[in-house]
Parts: structure tokens; C-alpha cells; sequence
């Protein structure tokens, strides 16, 4: 996710715009005025990487009211997560252009076989044990595809680009097939 900001940032910048950028989870965590220093990029680059995200949740609801509110003029709004929520971006796109960017690991997708074994949960803290076997890491690898193909559907009715980068890709490559496939 920092390196995602941190090459949009510089594109920001370099295409002359001003750049502000927002942390949110169920609450703004922070925010920053626009501007169109360089400065701005590594304090934000900064925050992006001392952010915590464990025992957070996300509320997209939120973070569209926000900046819906926040937000007087016309604006390129590109908002970066895992996306394992499905957010209604609706409003935020008719006034603003929206962009989502998922980053994701391959083994939040497709978990390998691992016996028993305890996860915990980032968002709540809950501890998850049991079997990991074929089956099951098939049947949660179905659930992640069902879900995304959702998500896709609501991105594309509500008119909103997106792409998705692995955290073992090139984000360069992805974001720039991204804007050049406009």
C-alpha cells in the first residue's frame, strides 16, 4: 500500500496537481491539506507505513460521507485497501471521479494447506483454529472469488475503475495499464 501511494503521489505531483491524502478506518486517522511540496509524499509514505491497521475496521460508508462532504470541487479520488468489505462509493462517484486500487497478498486468496493451525483475525483480534485442510482452503478460496466477483459488479455499476495489485507484483506495471486503459 506504500508503495501504491507513494508512486500515485509522485504522478500526483508530477502531473502539477495538488495532492492531499486521508487515513481512514472507522474514523479519519489523518489527513493531510493539499499541496505540492515532495515533503508531503514521504510524511505521507511515513504514516502509511507506522499505521496499525491490527484490531481496525474499515466503514467505506464513512470514508464516502467524508469525503463527499470534505470535498468541494470536482476531484480524482483513489482510494487504497484490501477491499474484503464491499463499499458503496455511489455518491462519491457522481460527484467525483473514483478510482479503487485492491492490494492483496496471493495468500489472503488462496491460503496453502496447513493442517491445524490458529489465525487471528486483523480486523477483529479473533483467533480462528482448525483444520486447514484441501477441502477447507478450497472452500475459502471459493468464498474470496464469489465475494470479489461482487465486488467487481458493484465497482462497475457505480462506474468506478479499479485494478488489482499483489503485494509480489510490479504495482508500476498494473497502475499504469490502470490509467493508460481509460
Amino acid at each position: 500500500i506504500a508503495e501504491v501511494a507513494a508512486l500515485l503521489s509522485f504522478s500526483t505531483l508530477k502531473n502539477g496537481d495538488l495532492l492531499s491524502s486521508y487515513i481512514f478506518t472507522d474514523e479519519m486517522i489523518s489527513n493531510s491539506k493539499p499541496s505540492k511540496k515532495l515533503h508531503q509524499i514521504q510524511k505521507y509514505v511515513d504514516e502509511v507505513l507506522s499505521f496499525d491497521a491490527i484490531n481496525k475496521k474499515v466503514d467505506f460508508k464513512f470514508i464516502a460521507d467524508t469525503l463527499f462532504k470534505r470535498l468541494r470541487r470536482k476531484s480524482l479520488i483513489l482510494v487504497i485497501g484490501d477491499y474484503f468489505e464491499i463499499p458503496d462509493f455511489k455518491l462519491l462517484a457522481r460527484k467525483h471521479e473514483v478510482i479503487s486500487i485492491i492490494v492483496r497478498d496471493r495468500l489472503e486468496e488462496n491460503p496453502p494447506e496447513m493442517g491445524f493451525a490458529s489465525l487471528v483475525d486483523p480486523e477483529s483480534g479473533a483467533v480462528l483454529e482448525g483444520d486447514f485442510n484441501s477441502s477447507s482452503v478450497k472452500a475459502y478460496s471459493k468464498k474470496v472469488q464469489i465475494h470479489d466477483h461482487k465486488l467487481y459488479e458493484t465497482l462497475r455499476k457505480d462506474q468506478i475503475r479499479f485494478t488489482k495489485i499483489y503485494t509480489d507484483g510490479f504495482a508500476s506495471v498494473d497502475l499504469r495499464r490502470l490509467f493508460e486503459g481509460r
